[in-house]
């Protein structure tokens, strides 16, 4: 299944969950394409930025740009296509400018979030996708306010499932002896 095909699904499935008729393609001429097709990435990156989702993360070595930097910083680094945000780099002093990053060492890796296709998501997060789709959608496809409220309850609860269900996917770190806390009676 493609990004697009996995896409439409997601959004055909929200609007199932509503007791709407599904759709095959976001550019048909329904109010659920219609919403499926304005309000589906803006939901899903805001989705991806929301948490640091194990899924989602990626570590690589930035491409070194060749004009310096006219920051305090020696060298500039392209930022990825697929990065949403970072939250580690190799150097500890780094910073983003627009779609760059300027540091101090002549190479940079970064892990980050990134941007994946819609048809590689775990299940855990796809159905809290359509629950929140499901809650956005249920005004303009029902006319129903209490429905809405209704899917944005139950996207909390699945949002808050599948963050505990992620956050299992670190490795254990076992416990180490230390001197330090290592004590003698």
């Amino acid at each position: 299944m493609s990004g697009l095909t996995a896409r439409v699904q997601l959004v055909s499935n929200a609007l199932i969950l509503l007791g709407d008729k599904p759709i095959a393609s976001l550019t048909e001429d329904t109010t659920g394409a219609l919403l499926g097709a304005n309000l589906f990435e803006n939901t899903y990156l805001t989705m991806l930025q929301d948490h640091r989702w194990r899924f989602a993360v990626k570590q690589q070595l930035l491409a070194k740009l060749s004009i310096k930097p006219i920051t305090k910083y020696n060298y500039a680094f392209q930022l990825p296509a697929d990065y949403l945000y970072g939250f580690k780099g190799s150097e500890r002093q780094f910073e983003i400018y627009g779609n760059e990053v300027h540091a101090n060492s002549p190479t940079f890796t970064m892990d980050y979030i990134q941007r994946i296709q819609e048809d590689l998501l775990p299940a855990y997060f796809a159905k809290a996708l359509e629950y929140n789709l499901s809650a956005q959608f249920a005004v303009p496809i029902t006319g129903d306010e209490k429905k809405g409220l209704y899917y944005q309850k139950i996207f909390m609860d699945s949002i808050r499932k599948a963050k505990v269900i992620d956050s299992q996917q670190y490795p254990e770190v076992p416990v180490q002896d230390s001197p330090y806390t290592q004590i003698r009676f």
